[in-house]
């Protein structure tokens, strides 16, 4: 059952980076309904997973400078306190009422993206920000004031702390409908978040489960980490060949939707 976890991982990893959405979303009901482990050790192995996946796909996305080093500061900011506070109610909330809630909000969110755009019409003094790629550049809307991306980086790190999910949908949900992003800088950008908060997670939830309770978990990182490290690859690979920020947008709307379903049935 182990060595399944190699292209599991591959899968999970290519569409996570595609998508800029955090991979342990798919992970951590894989552990709990397959694997049997326990929430707080499926929780820590999904985003033990997904700091290497978001490593090597963060990789992929500098070499093609297609990763916005100035917004993801801005939200990174906001982001990295509300994921420590997130992780410590996680271990203090029942797993049942965690997952409910989450999938209430890939509900929402999911319905968000998918519903039908609205034409914005733009500030006299509007200005679209450019950001410069190894192949061009891909221009968007620029937030005109910091509260969005204060929130965004809040909501996104209860979530991530909470769920080891959460950060990258928000980022999404933001960047390509919010800012109207090209979905290779979203998706370059929001890898980039979800690997800092990421990282930060599993560091405490390490601290938090003890020595014994990790020690469990390394055969299934020796499988699913070298999935992850080609999947990474391969997602930035499929982003950059996607130019329609809208069927994107519906694309990973409708993958929020299936993922509430699941979460709901089986969680």
């Amino acid at each position: 059952m182990l060595a399944l976890l190699l292209p599991i991982s591959i899968i999970i990893a290519t569409i996570a980076m595609t998508a800029g959405i955090g991979g342990a979303v798919l992970f951590s009901p894989l552990f709990l309904l397959v694997y049997g482990l326990s929430p707080a050790e499926a929780f820590t192995l999904g985003i033990i997973i997904e700091v290497f996946g978001f490593a090597s796909g963060f990789s992929a996305y500098a070499r093609e400078k297609l990763i916005e080093y100035r917004l993801s500061g801005r939200i990174l900011l906001a982001a990295l306190p509300a994921t420590i506070i997130g992780v410590a109610l996680s271990f203090l909330l029942p797993a049942s009422q965690l997952n409910k809630l989450f999938a209430l909000f890939l509900l929402l969110l999911g319905g968000a993206l998918l519903r039908k755009d609205v034409c914005l019409i733009k500030h006299p003094a509007f200005q679209e920000a450019c950001h410069h790629w190894r192949h061009g550049k891909a221009c968007y809307v620029p937030p005109r004031t910091n509260t969005p991306i204060a929130l965004t980086g809040i909501v996104g790190g209860l979530l991530l702390g909470l769920f080891s999910s959460g950060v990258g949908e928000v980022n999404e949900y933001f960047f390509l409908k919010r800012l109207q992003m090209h979905n290779a800088l979203a998706s370059g950008t929001s890898v980039f978040i979800v690997a800092l908060t990421a990282l930060t997670s599993a560091a405490v939830r390490l601290l938090l489960l003890g020595a014994a309770g990790s020690t469990q978990l390394t055969p299934y990182l020796l499988w699913a980490v070298p999935g992850v490290l080609i999947g990474g690859q391969l997602g930035m690979r499929v982003a950059k060949r996607i130019t329609n920020p809208l069927l994107m947008r519906r694309a990973v709307g409708a993958l929020f939707l299936v993922l509430s379903t699941l979460t709901f049935l089986f969680a």
